[in-house]
C-alpha cells in the first residue's frame, strides 16, 4: 500500500464507507492475474476524466517488474520449449 501512495488518484482502504453527493455510475475493473502500476495510474487517471463515473479496481494481486520476470522465467523453467515463448 506505501507504493500506491506514490501513484496519483485517491486510495481507499477496504471496507471503507464512501459518500457520493450526485449519483454516478460504478465500473468495476477487475484483473484476473494481477495489474501493474502503470494500469493502476491509468485507471485513476479515467476517474478525474469523467466525473459521471467511478472506476473501482480489483485485482487477484499488484505486479511489478520483478514479479513480471520471474513469471515468464517460471514457465520456461517447467519445461516449456523456448523456442515457442519467443515467436
Amino acid at each position: 500500500t506505501e507504493l500506491l501512495e506514490l501513484l496519483p488518484g485517491p486510495t481507499v482502504p477496504p471496507n471503507t464507507a464512501v459518500s457520493m453527493s450526485k449519483p454516478v455510475k460504478n465500473v468495476l475493473v477487475f484483473f484476473v492475474g494481477g495489474i501493474t502500476f502503470a494500469e493502476i495510474s491509468a485507471i485513476r487517471y479515467l476517474n478525474t476524466k469523467f466525473k459521471d463515473r467511478k472506476y473501482l479496481i480489483a485485482t487477484t494481486q499488484i505486479l511489478d517488474g520483478n514479479k513480471m520476470i520471474s513469471m515468464f522465467r517460471d514457465e520456461v523453467e517447467n519445461n516449456l520449449d523456448r523456442g515457442n515463448l519467443l515467436k
